[in-house]
């Protein structure tokens, strides 16, 4: 009886969620490898020629002084541009030898990332966000009710090999309705644990109180809100210190004491107790190789901190946040992530087929019922009366 209502449970969530979990899962496959298109897009738009030695912090600040610069990226590359940034926006990229302002590239690409990720989050609703949020967290809650209820479902295939190897692998199918139940059951086995990272944390972005949930489960206290990015502390407003090039250099000598010297970039900031250096040894996405050291402006070094010192909750959030896409794990765990997308949208287009046909055969089923109640003789006629 159990097994009956949850399956009637998992056939109408799927149902109920199932468009708006493969929008979810298409524009999911096409911003797996997002940030990979927009460096090689870059590679190509702003190569540069080495040519001596490249222009210090200060000389860079101050050869864009019309640009209001939050941050700068310096790479480790000779070959790439220095970014300014605004907010959550590239300010410009500057030769880092000349200090010019560089060419933006085209919009075209961007664009495009941007336009699928606003669908990917809230259906692209623009003013009305809130209701598209609403809906994809929504479908994310199911999602992952779906993911459980389906290896519910799927146990009892365990304790028989003959069912065990028709769900375990593809099986070459005839029918069209055997094949979408073969394929349903296969993706849902083999991408299950991927998709449950995924979509948990997808559910940790979507809703306060998940996100709240992961810090209050290690005992910590969950962080306040951050305002809009538009809306800049007084320092991040005022003027940059001088000689910050000497600040770069001693927090660079730190992080090769700690933690050795390949950095590939280096992310510089005001803090609140000076200016803070964010030395990035992987691919952006992996804040286990994030090293943060904070330069008073008398040049003591306040630490250097890392995700190890970060509290348990903190660091599970922020392992999270690259977990939804997989990079946090490198390549491999980003290409697993893609994968899990892809699955999911199989799954779910075999779910639907799946519950579109169980519908018809009822409405069949129905219709010869009703036809044979039409046809069959009352039991007064049988009685000649």
């Amino acid at each position: 009886m159990t097994r009956v209502f949850v399956f009637w449970m998992h056939l109408v969530a799927g149902v109920a969620a199932g468009m708006v979990v493969l929008m979810m899962s298409v524009t999911g496959v096409l911003l797996a490898y997002e940030r990979q298109v927009l460096d090689w897009a870059d590679d190509i738009h702003f190569k540069l020629v080495p040519r001596g030695e490249r222009l210090s912090i200060d000389e860079l600040l101050a050869s864009a002084p019309d640009l209001a610069v939050d941050a700068l990226i310096l790479p480790r590359d000779p070959g790439m541009p220095v970014r300014l940034r605004a907010g959550r926006s590239d300010a410009a990229a500057l030769d880092p030898y000349t200090g010019e302002v560089l060419a933006p590239r085209g919009e075209t690409l961007d664009e495009f990332f941007r336009a699928v990720e606003h669908w990917h989050r809230w259906f692209d609703l623009g003013e009305n966000r809130n209701v598209g949020r609403a809906l994809t967290g929504a479908a994310n809650l199911l999602f992952l009710f779906l993911i459980a209820s389906g290896l519910y479902l799927w146990l009892p295939a365990l304790l028989r090999s003959d069912l065990f190897r028709q769900r375990l692998w593809f099986t070459g199918a005839r029918t069209p309705a055997a094949r979408d139940f073969n394929w349903h059951h296969v993706y849902g086995f083999w991408m299950a644990l991927p998709l449950i990272v995924i979509v948990s944390s997808g559910v940790v972005m979507s809703y306060g109180w998940a996100n709240a949930l992961v810090y209050q489960a290690f005992g910590d206290t969950p962080p306040t809100r951050r305002g809009p990015p538009g809306d800049r502390s007084a320092r991040e407003q005022s003027a940059w210190p001088a000689n910050i090039e000497s600040s770069f250099r001693d927090a660079a000598s730190a992080v090769q004491t700690k933690v050795g010297d390949d950095w590939r970039t280096v992310q510089v900031s005001r803090g609140a107790n000076g200016l803070e250096f964010v030395f990035d040894q992987g691919n952006g996405r992996q804040p286990q190789l994030r090293h943060t050291v904070t330069v008073r402006p008398d040049h003591s070094i306040v630490g250097i901190e890392s995700l190890r010192d970060a509290t348990p909750g903190r660091q599970a959030r922020m392992w999270l946040r690259f977990l939804h896409t997989g990079e946090a794990l490198g390549a491999w765990g980003q290409a697993l992530a893609a994968l899990a997308s892809a699955a999911a949208v199989l799954m779910v287009w075999t779910g639907l087929s799946l519950a579109y046909r169980r519908h018809v055969r009822f409405r069949r089923r129905r219709e010869r019922i009703k036809r044979t109640e039409r046809t069959e003789p009352s039991g007064i006629e049988e009685q000649g009366v």
